[in-house]
């Protein structure tokens, strides 16, 4: 029961994120979009995509590649913890 209860609580926590991520994604689009709501969503997502962005420039270097591959990787990360942890 009180598994159930984590569980559930940490799946709305990645999905909470994943939507952050993607609010992100789209307002980095869209010129003069920086202000308080835009600072508060890299306040949140920041924490998850930088550990994942030390790993791929390790790999690839700092300019690679034009697309933040970090990012979309971090995404994908969370997606494939969400459905490991929806599948239990």
């Amino acid at each position: 029961m009180v598994f159930q209860l984590i569980r559930t609580v940490f799946l709305v926590l990645l999905r909470v994120e994943m939507l952050l991520m993607l609010v992100r994604a789209l307002l980095s689009w869209i010129p003069n979009a920086r202000g308080a709501v835009y600072e508060f969503i890299v306040m949140m997502t920041e924490p998850v995509i930088m550990p994942v962005r030390r790993v791929v420039d390790r790999f690839l270097g700092k300019s690679a590649l034009p697309v933040d591959v970090s990012f979309i990787a971090a995404y994908l990360l969370l997606y494939l913890l969400s459905l490991i942890l929806g599948a239990v």
